[in-house]
């Protein structure tokens, strides 16, 4: 609550989070939260995503399915590994999380967007701007 933006944004996302008790699954929940932080945060980012139930037969080998989809790249992230199986072929995201001004003592990296939103508001194209030349290389 000590961030700038907080109670300015904080009703809309209540609210969102208090409706996902009506859904019976998350993810339905997790695309609907992403698009609306990506909104709040003015960022289009349109990628295609292709659910393994819409698939004729689930693929479980990442490099044939990569190929069955006609990726040209495909990333697991570091985790993955606990419940996936790992790609020859996967492509590490190189990423450095960018450092902002919290309203506590130090950097906390890794937070969610949330973070970013509740602190810098309409102005969090400063940071996230910042991302782009390093996501497309």
């Amino acid at each position: 609550r000590n961030s700038v933006y907080y109670d300015f944004y904080e009703p809309e996302i209540r609210a969102d989070f208090e409706s996902a008790g009506n859904l019976e699954f998350l993810l339905p929940f997790v695309l609907y939260l992403r698009q609306r932080v990506f909104s709040f945060l003015e960022l289009e980012i349109n990628k295609t995503i292709t659910f393994s139930s819409q698939l004729e037969k689930y693929v479980p080998d990442p490099d044939q399915l990569a190929r069955h989809l006609n990726a040209d790249i495909y990333y697991q992230e570091p985790g993955a590994r606990h419940y996936q199986r790992q790609g020859i072929n996967r492509s590490e995201l190189s990423f450095t999380h960018p450092v902002y001004h919290q309203h506590f003592d130090g950097f906390e990296p890794d937070c969610c967007m949330l973070d970013l939103l509740f602190q810098y508001g309409p102005e969090s194209f400063r940071v996230t701007d910042k991302l782009l030349p390093e996501l497309a290389g």
